[in-house]
C-alpha cells in the first residue's frame, strides 16, 4: 500500500518489484502475480511525481507479502550556483552545504555549470510512522549477516 504524508492513498504510483513495473490503484494498492522473491531481503521501489523515490526492503514469505510505504513530499528548499559555494537550511535547523564546483553530471562526470535546485525533507527518528517513511529499511547487510538498524535522524535530498 502506498500513501501520502496525510495517509491518503496514492493512485498511479509506479512500483518496481522483481524487475517488473506495476501501478497502484485508487486505494493505493498494488498487486503482483506470483513472484520469486528473496526470503532474506527483497526490495520494492516506488516513484511518483512530486515525491522522493521510496524503497522498501522486506523479508518475503511464501504466501502473501504486505508492504506499506508513506511517500515524502519533494519540497524545494533552496537553490545555488554550482560555481559558488552554497548552503540550504531545513525547518528543523539542519543545514546542507556544498563546495564551489562540486556538482558533476552523472552520465559524463563533467562539471555541471548552472543553478542547482535542492529538494529536501527531514525524517524525524521519533516519528511513530518512521518505518513506513524511511527510504529503505532498517536492515543492514554485510558479506554474511543481516542487522537491525536504528535511526538518529535522516535527511532525504535530491539535486536537480
Amino acid at each position: 500500500m502506498v500513501v501520502d504524508e496525510n495517509n491518503i492513498p496514492v493512485a498511479n504510483a509506479e512500483v518496481l518489484v522483481a524487475n517488473t513495473t506495476y501501478f497502484t490503484n485508487t486505494k493505493g494498492f498494488f498487486n503482483t502475480p506470483k513472484l520469486n522473491l528473496d526470503k532474506y531481503i527483497s526490495t520494492v521501489k516506488i516513484t511518483k511525481a512530486g515525491y522522493f523515490k521510496a524503497y522498501r526492503s522486506f523479508s518475503a514469505n511464501a504466501t502473501k507479502n504486505f508492504v506499506s510505504i508513506k511517500l515524502i513530499p519533494k519540497t524545494l528548499i533552496g537553490s545555488f550556483s554550482s560555481s559558488t559555494a552554497g548552503s540550504v537550511s531545513l525547518s528543523n535547523s539542519s543545514q546542507i552545504s556544498f563546495q564551489a564546483n562540486s556538482i558533476n553530471i552523472k552520465s559524463t562526470g563533467a562539471a555541471y555549470t548552472g543553478t542547482v535546485n535542492v529538494y529536501s525533507a527531514y525524517i524525524d527518528p521519533t516519528s511513530a510512522d518512521i518505518a513506513t517513511k524511511v527510504p529503505g529499511s532498517f536492515i543492514g547487510q554485510d558479506a554474511t549477516n543481516l542487522y537491525a538498524l536504528k535511526s538518529a535522524g535522516m535527511i532525504a535530498v535530491e539535486l536537480e
